[in-house]
């Protein structure tokens, strides 16, 4: 295919025939985009690709996608652990849990009628800063959590270190042990061979500005990064191990100005600490690092539209913390599209070049056709003061979307609607279109109501190799993968 919508039960054909190509040198890489509360839409596509036995090799998890590939990674090592056999439902055991009323806040710096007045009212800056500074001489240690960031990193961490304890079934509820729990259990699962999916979770360096991929993997992993100049840290190793394997990933979902900035000990121990913020930041080039990271096919699961439309109420209304979480989704949102079109642009190179040693890789990509839930909305979407739309909706969306059709599943959903106070919005919207083959084809701003089955149009073998579709990639190298962003790593498709 050359440009298309692919139902999920063609996608897993197609995955199977991409194993047995490859003779178990296949490495399906499952890339998850940044979207923070968005995240829940992720977690429903994941858990129906899992049902259609779509599973990864790899994983690329940033912000809240890296808090989906943790789930997925302890699914994988859930007893009783068995090769690409696994269920994947612990991404929506959080989600779910997140979606009970007033979960989301528990987040949140314990001042509901500060941090309500914030969250639901723009007001002037004036307004909304003397309203604060009556607060102050009352707020104590919480003012300075609050200067730090909006959110509790201490809750993050103790939810993501009970979800480790609760997996793999160790005893201890702090970070150390649940750091050197996950480590340990993926080495073990590694040597016995059950090949448990790799991961790599990018934070932001706010000294050099840079993505970081912490990689929790084979050495091989971390040999493939260092080759293309990425600056891996590894998981587990130096000075990378208990509490800072879990802040690793506290730290990728570092949203600025809602959670404070990570500190994790440098390599040298002579060296000071080195503080992260969320992923998003700086992670330009997603496909590219799982390409650098040895992937023969990619699937994108990404938490924002194609092609965002256009506000009809407009921002005037909306409070700066949340416009400046939209402004980081739409730099993602550019990443990604950029990426695509670089990765695209390469693969028509090598088609028309038949450049020996190469292989096209092929991209799949899942989005929603509308931005429904925003960054910061992890008490779901709320109009007029009622709910609209709730997490657990978001999630299920995002299962209908990817093409989770299970009865049970949908049944579920409605059973636990009043547990979850979900307005049963993803039932009414029906599926989405499925999976757009991305890889010679930049994705449409719109999506098709209905998933289409017929052969690709040949209009779309028409470009040229000089000019391929989906924009314009000026300079198109005829040795070696796109020119590489400043102070980014190399590139080596296929190598």
């Amino acid at each position: 295919m050359s440009g298309g919508y692919v139902p999920i039960k063609q996608l897993a054909a197609i995955v199977a025939a991409h194993r047995a190509e490859h003779h178990g040198d296949a490495r399906v890489a499952f890339v998850l985009a940044p979207g923070g509360a968005a995240g829940a839409y992720q977690a429903g596509a994941l858990e129906a690709l899992a049902e259609h036995g779509v599973r990864p090799d790899l994983l690329i998890g940033t912000s809240s996608g890296a808090l989906n590939a943790l789930g997925v990674v302890l699914d994988a090592l859930a007893p009783p652990a068995a090769p690409r056999a696994w269920p994947v439902t612990r991404p929506g055991r959080i989600w779910r849990a997140l979606s009970q009323p007033d979960a989301g806040a528990r987040l949140l710096v314990d001042k509901p009628h500060l941090l309500g007045f914030i969250a639901g009212k723009a007001g002037a800056s004036m307004g909304l800063a003397g309203e604060m500074l009556g607060h102050l001489p009352h707020l104590g240690a919480e003012w300075a959590a609050m200067q730090a960031g909006l959110f509790r990193a201490d809750r993050l961490r103790g939810l993501l270190v009970g979800s480790i304890a609760r997996a793999l079934g160790h005893r201890g509820d702090d970070a150390e042990a649940a750091g050197h729990a996950l480590v340990d259990t993926w080495a073990a699962a590694h040597a016995a061979g059950l090949r448990p999916p790799e991961l790599i979770v990018l934070a932001t360096d706010m000294q050099s500005h840079q993505a970081t991929p912490f990689a929790l993997g084979t050495p091989d992993l971390t040999e493939r990064l260092f080759r293309h100049h990425h600056p891996v840290r590894a998981l587990g190793h130096g000075a990378l191990t208990g509490p800072a394997v879990v802040d690793a990933f506290v730290a990728s979902a570092a949203i600025p100005g809602a959670f404070p900035a990570v500190a994790l000990p440098a390599d040298n121990p002579s060296w000071p600490a080195r503080r992260y913020l969320d992923g998003a930041i700086g992670a330009s080039e997603p496909f590219h690092l799982a390409i650098d990271a040895g992937a023969t096919l990619i699937i994108s699961l990404e938490v924002a539209p194609y092609a965002r439309p256009p506000r009809p109420d407009g921002t005037t209304d909306r409070h700066p913390l949340a416009l400046a979480a939209d402004a980081l989704m739409a730099i993602q949102e550019r990443y990604l599209r950029a990426d695509a079109r670089g990765l695209a642009a390469w693969n028509w190179r090598l088609t028309a070049d038949c450049a020996p040693g190469r292989q096209r890789i092929v991209l799949y990509r899942l989005a929603p056709s509308c931005q429904a839930i925003g960054l910061l909305d992890f008490d779901g979407r709320h109009e007029g003061g009622a709910l609209t739309l709730s997490l657990f909706d978001w999630y299920m969306e995002g299962y209908g979307d990817a093409g989770g059709c299970a009865p049970e599943a949908w049944a579920g959903y409605v059973r636990e609607r009043d547990d979850h106070g979900d307005t049963g919005v993803a039932l009414e919207r029906g599926h989405g279109a499925g999976f757009w083959e991305a890889s010679l084809r930049e994705a449409p701003g719109r999506r098709p109501a209905v998933p289409s089955s017929s052969p690709p149009n040949p209009s779309l073998l028409s470009s040229s190799p000089t000019n391929p579709p989906g924009g314009d990639v000026p300079g198109l190298p005829t040795e070696g993968l796109m020119p590489r962003s400043p102070g980014m790593g190399g590139r080596g498709a296929g190598r």
